[in-house]
């Protein structure tokens, strides 16, 4: 990988309500830690150990004290450069979408970009391959599989998970921990306004 980003919005007016969505060090950097955490880990799982964050939040439409429009730039160990942008302020279609473009030196992965709303209205994700074949740009590959349902949520397996954790280690320590000191940089980043090492 050399580059990747990532981008997930919805359209919400949210007033303060006293939650701890109202308090920025409870919830840093608002759009990106409750919205932009998944494509994070996304991220984090392709491209490696971050080493360095940067945050730019503006607040626009939400009544809460909190960025409602937020961008978290990444630097990995390995040189790759990626972003997550999240926002509680779009209204095009297309809300929880997680939109992914990754770029390799020789061709691009694309998920869910197109302006066909994958979202809510139709429960996919599409995956496109995009290459050179000498002077030609080409696909080479197309995938579209079923999005996640809320109604289809494996409760059953969660419900066993909760119940015996010491038989659910689907995800190794070392990354979850590194997720949490990643939210932690971007929580420095936010309130420093500069780049911080993770």
């Amino acid at each position: 990988a050399v580059g990747a980003r990532a981008e997930v919005v919805v359209a919400w007016r949210e007033q303060a309500d006293g939650s701890w969505l109202d308090d920025p060090q409870r919830c840093p950097v608002a759009p990106i830690f409750r919205l932009g955490v998944y494509p994070l880990n996304d991220l984090i799982k392709i491209c490696g150990a971050v080493s360095g964050v940067q945050v730019a939040a503006t607040r626009l439409f939400t009544g809460r004290p909190t960025p409602d429009n937020a961008q978290l730039t990444l630097t990995f160990s390995s040189g790759v450069i990626g972003s997550v942008y999240a926002s509680f302020c779009v209204e095009n279609g297309q809300h929880y979408a997680n939109t992914l473009v990754l770029h390799f030196e020789r061709g691009t992965i694309y998920r869910n970009m197109t302006p066909t709303a994958y979202g809510y209205a139709h429960r996919s994700n599409r995956l496109l391959l995009v290459a050179r074949a000498g002077k030609q740009q080409v696909l080479t590959r197309e995938a579209t599989f079923p999005h996640a349902n809320y109604s289809d949520y494996p409760w059953a397996e969660l419900r066993a998970a909760v119940a015996r954790p010491s038989s659910a280690a689907a995800m190794p320590v070392e990354e979850i921990v590194h997720g949490l000191e990643v939210v932690a940089a971007m929580q420095r980043a936010a309130d420093s306004g500069r780049a911080e090492r993770v």
